[in-house]
């Protein structure tokens, strides 16, 4: 494995753990949104794009960004150091 991939395969590892942050903004978000959805008649895929996400991303969004704020600083370290010289 190149230095290369091996940082790039750490930050997306690391990264797309920690941004499972998702799933705890539509679990944060009262059951009485997603009712109302199922009962206008829609699809648990039209409620989740078009009512729960809507709603998620507002919740999640200071997280995200900071979290990308991390991943250009890690990016930048792993641009000047190795994977091989952080092991």
């Amino acid at each position: 494995m190149t230095p290369f991939l091996g940082v790039v395969f750490g930050l997306t590892l690391y990264n797309g753990s920690v941004l499972a942050v998702f799933r705890a903004g539509v679990q944060a978000l009262p059951k009485g949104q997603a009712e109302a959805a199922y009962a206008l008649g829609m699809c648990k895929t039209q409620a989740m794009f078009t009512i729960l996400l809507s709603q998620a991303i507002r919740v999640v969004l200071p997280t995200i960004i900071s979290q990308m704020l991390v991943l250009l600083k890690d990016t930048a370290l792993g641009f000047i150091l190795t994977f091989q010289e952080l092991l």
